[in-house]
């Protein structure tokens, strides 16, 4: 974790806020609601955390082009869960955690694009022109 670049730590960081904020309103969901509601925004939030977890998890050990859909799945999922108990300022906050995430997502990824690797310049040195014949 020493050598991560900074957006990558920010982006766990977001991570486990999202994670903290989900469980957080499950507890206070589980106390507030009952019947069909209950059980629906509980199951949304269970997907939603560990969709999450998995993303996270994931994305730490090896960063890949899919979780940027993973993050937007497990948003849709919470913010669906919020807008079933007519939380809309969770809701909008969610909504900006999981921009925050997706952008820090974006900056993996071009990263990920722009690293070359050490012996690039000599390959690239020693290949042929467009349009040279060999």
């Amino acid at each position: 974790m020493k050598n991560w670049p900074t957006y990558r730590k920010w982006n766990a960081a977001l991570g486990v806020v999202f994670l903290v904020v989900l469980v957080n309103k499950a507890v206070h969901t589980s106390i507030e609601m009952e019947g069909w509601r209950l059980w629906a925004s509980a199951l949304l939030y269970l997907v939603g955390a560990f969709g999450l977890i998995w993303g996270v998890r994931g994305h730490l050990l090896k960063p890949s082009s899919f979780l940027p859909r993973a993050y937007g799945f497990i948003a849709v999922v919470y913010l669906g869960a919020l807008l079933l108990q007519g939380a809309y300022v969770e809701a909008a906050v969610g909504l900006v955690i999981t921009g925050l995430v997706a952008f820090f997502l974006s900056l993996d990824r071009i990263d990920q694009l722009c690293r070359y690797s050490p012996g690039d310049e000599e390959r690239a040195a020693s290949a042929p022109a467009v349009g040279d014949t060999v």
